[in-house]
Order: C-alpha cells, then sequence, then structure tokens
C-alpha cells in the first residue's frame, strides 16, 4: 500500500451537494449518475454499469421462498422505500408506472432507502454495482434484470482538475476492485 496511513472518506449526498462540494474545493472526487453530469464544468475519471436491486429483511418477507424464485410482481405488491436513482431506473422504464408501486418512502440517498428495508417495515429498490455489499445483519439482496440497461455511474472531478496522489491512489484501488 503507497499511503497506508491515509483513510478515504465517502459522504453521500444529493448530486447538487456533490456538485458544490466539488466546485467549493470541498471534495475532489465526486460520483453521480452520469446521466446528471454537466460535462462542460466536470471531467469523467470512469464509469461503472449499476443495476437495480430489491434489498430486504430475509426474515420479514419471502421467509418461506428460495430468493432467486422473487418475481418484480412481487416485489411491487410490497411496501417499498424508493432512492432517487431507483426512481429514474423506474421511470425510464416501461415496466411500471410509479402510481402502481406502493411506494411507502422516496429517500433522496441509497443509504436511507436501505435504513428503511433494514428496519423492516419495507423492500428498498436501489441502483448498485455487482460488487457492493449491504452491511446489515439478515438483509438479503436481488438483482432485478427487467431494469437492467444504460445505467451508470460516474466518478468526476472539475474540468481540468489534476488528481492529487491520494485521489489518482482511490481511483487505482477502485479501479483494480471492479
Amino acid at each position: 500500500m503507497k499511503y497506508p496511513s491515509v483513510h478515504f472518506e465517502i459522504y453521500e449526498g444529493l448530486m447538487t451537494n456533490v456538485v458544490n462540494q466539488l466546485i467549493n474545493g470541498n471534495a475532489e472526487l465526486g460520483i453521480a449518475n452520469i446521466q446528471m453530469v454537466d460535462t462542460d464544468k466536470f471531467d469523467i475519471l470512469l464509469t461503472q454499469e449499476e443495476h437495480l436491486y430489491a434489498i430486504f429483511r430475509r426474515d420479514v418477507f419471502w421467509i418461506d421462498r428460495e430468493h432467486d424464485t422473487i418475481t418484480w410482481d412481487d416485489i411491487k405488491k410490497c411496501p417499498l422505500s424508493l432512492s432517487g436513482g431507483s426512481v429514474r431506473m423506474i421511470m425510464q422504464s416501461s415496466l411500471t408506472d410509479m402510481d402502481q408501486l406502493n411506494a411507502v418512502a422516496i429517500t433522496t440517498t441509497k443509504s436511507s432507502a436501505i435504513e428503511w428495508a433494514s428496519s423492516g417495515r419495507t423492500v428498498s429498490l436501489v441502483p448498485m454495482d455487482g460488487k457492493e455489499l449491504v452491511n446489515h445483519r439478515k438483509m438479503a439482496r436481488i438483482k432485478l434484470p427487467e431494469f437492467s440497461g444504460d445505467f451508470k455511474k460516474a466518478f468526476i472531478t472539475l474540468k481540468g482538475h489534476a488528481l492529487s496522489p491520494v485521489a489518482q491512489q482511490f481511483i487505482d484501488f477502485y479501479k483494480a476492485y471492479v
């Protein structure tokens, strides 16, 4: 490891907060939905494909079923917590209308939607890449292949901004991870 005493801090927030942090110099890197990136202001360093996942407490929902048998029709009947990113993915699909869903909460962040699910009150729908993990006990995650498509998150920085060695190490680490 090149910089053993360096610790990365990752904050989750609205796209406007990410943009403001980058413009004000409070952050060097941002992660955003690629469709929302203003390429006049920001450089895209790399992208990562995302899919829609259902996250739920396995001791509350579908206790008597194998998870690979759960369908979109099963999920949309449940109380749902949706992240902003999942709402975008659902709205861009022809599979369902938002009015058909039992959305109990629409949250601004992925972690907020997952917290609703960890309480056992909802099934959370969030965009994730295949290697992201949910670090809650008793939680299960299933990919919803119906919502596969051109959904990507982008790692961004201010246009023309040279990365510090620490930021470059983070990008290199992430590339190696995926």
